[in-house]
């Protein structure tokens, strides 16, 4: 596996950490623990099998290089993975074969990060998964639609939940220097969780997003 990006937004030892991977035919299961591989012999599809071993890979780098604690494991609870021993700290993984993506914080439960490819095929949804005031920021620019999907698929990890429609209960606004955007969870209207979504371009039209601080709903 090898390490292509991790940033930190905090610099005191345990805030929050975002890492991204590629994945390497050297990919191995060694120093995992036992749920880990638990979880992982139970996925038959072998790429999405090393996915899975390469989240886990790369959670275990961030946690034992930046925040100097043993690598504990991995849990399912719900819709979300979990730190084993370690209910409050917010954890979301995701994957684009042959790359991974996680995001740690011990600030945050409510976390989430999505790694996507600039894909044409938005183009044809758009319609269905973006309001009307997404769609006016964004036009026919994939990147930017691919950086709204991203938004969209963090922010439903991170409210973790489930039982949100794309184009009504998760929006996304930009800044005015589009740096950051603002994403929202909304449950009949109102807001539940109002976060700053963090975006990240990689070359080869890749890009990552994550829940980078949460706000009070506006």
């Amino acid at each position: 596996m090898e390490i292509l990006w991790v940033h930190k937004p905090a610099e005191h030892i345990q805030s929050t950490l975002i890492g991204l991977a590629r994945l390497t035919d050297d990919l191995s299961t060694a120093g995992l623990p036992a749920s880990d591989l638990q979880y992982i012999e139970s996925i038959e599809h072998p790429v999405r099998r090393s996915e899975a071993i390469g989240v886990r890979a790369l959670l275990r780098y961030l946690l034992e290089e930046h925040w100097h604690m043993p690598y504990p494991g991995t849990l399912r609870q719900g819709r979300q993975p979990v730190l084993n021993g370690y209910p409050n700290i917010g954890l979301s993984f995701s994957h684009a074969y042959p790359y991974v993506a996680v995001v740690v914080s011990s600030h945050f439960q409510e976390v989430g990060i999505d790694v996507e490819r600039v894909r044409p095929q938005l183009l044809r949804v758009a319609p269905r998964i973006f309001a009307e005031q997404e769609l006016l920021w964004a036009g026919n620019d994939l990147e930017k639609l691919s950086i709204l999907w991203a938004a969209k698929e963090a922010l439903f990890k991170a409210y973790a939940r489930g039982g949100l429609i794309y184009r009504t209960d998760l929006l996304v606004e930009p800044t005015p220097k589009n740096n950051f955007l603002i994403g929202s969870v909304l449950k009949e209207g109102a807001p539940l969780f109002v976060f700053e979504l963090g975006v990240h371009r990689f070359s080869g039209s890749l890009l990552c997003v994550w829940t980078n601080h949460r706000l009070n709903p506006r």
